[in-house]
């Protein structure tokens, strides 16, 4: 089943920090597209429990995110990368 994905403005941003200081954009908008395609397709299938939410990790990123079944949403809590430069 489809799901919306958004992420919170806080999530958003360091992702914005993230990618306007790398030097390998390309991997991180990739990793960020193939992201929300796993989340917005059966998102409970994807990633494992993260201390009351879920973590779904696509190198060099990973995200928590929040699943809200009565509005078909997932959310994005949060924006971890590592090694991105």
């Amino acid at each position: 089943m489809r799901y919306t994905v958004v992420w919170r403005r806080s999530a958003l941003n360091t992702l914005m920090t993230c990618w306007s200081s790398s030097t390998d954009r390309t991997a991180l908008t990739e990793a960020v597209a193939e992201i929300d395609h796993l989340l917005g397709d059966d998102p409970d299938r994807h990633g494992e429990e993260y201390y009351g939410d879920r973590i779904v990790v696509v190198a060099p990123i990973a995200v928590t995110f929040k699943i809200i079944e009565e509005d078909r949403t997932v959310e994005v809590v949060d924006f971890y990368s590592r090694g991105i430069r």
